[in-house]
C-alpha cells in the first residue's frame, strides 16, 4: 500500500487515481479555516429554489481559494453531509479550459439530514 508523504498514513485506491501524493486528513489541515467559510457562504447563496447547486454559480464566489483546493472542499462538503452529487451539466468554465465538458451538480441536503435526525 502506498503511504502519505506527510504522515506515513496510507494513500487508498482514489486518492492515487487522482494523483494526490498525500491522504486526505493531511489535505484537510492544511486548508485554511478561511477558504472552508468562503466555500460554506458560496454554497449557500448558489442553491437554487429546487436545492440544486451548480459549479457555475459557485465558481466566482471561490476565484479566492486555489483550484487545486477546491475538489477537496467539495469532497469535505459531501462527507460532512451538506452536498449530495445529482447529475451532470455542461461547464461554463472557460478560463480552466472545461467548456462544454461534464460537470457535476450538487444537491444542498445539510437541513434535510438535520431533520431527519
Amino acid at each position: 500500500m502506498t503511504t502519505c508523504a506527510r504522515c506515513s498514513g496510507p494513500l487508498y485506491g482514489c486518492d492515487r487515481a487522482v494523483g494526490a501524493e498525500v491522504c486526505v486528513e493531511c489535505v484537510r489541515k492544511s486548508l485554511a479555516p478561511t477558504e472552508w467559510a468562503i466555500f460554506l457562504r458560496a454554497l449557500r447563496s448558489s442553491v437554487d429554489d429546487h436545492g440544486l447547486i451548480s459549479q457555475t454559480r459557485v465558481r466566482p464566489l471561490i476565484q479566492s481559494i486555489a483550484p487545486k483546493h477546491r475538489g477537496q472542499l467539495y469532497r469535505r462538503a459531501m462527507s460532512e453531509g451538506l452536498i449530495r452529487p445529482d447529475g451532470y451539466e455542461p461547464s461554463t468554465d472557460l478560463k480552466g479550459r472545461n467548456t462544454d465538458k461534464p460537470q457535476r451538480l450538487y444537491r444542498w441536503i445539510a437541513e434535510q439530514s438535520r431533520k431527519s435526525a
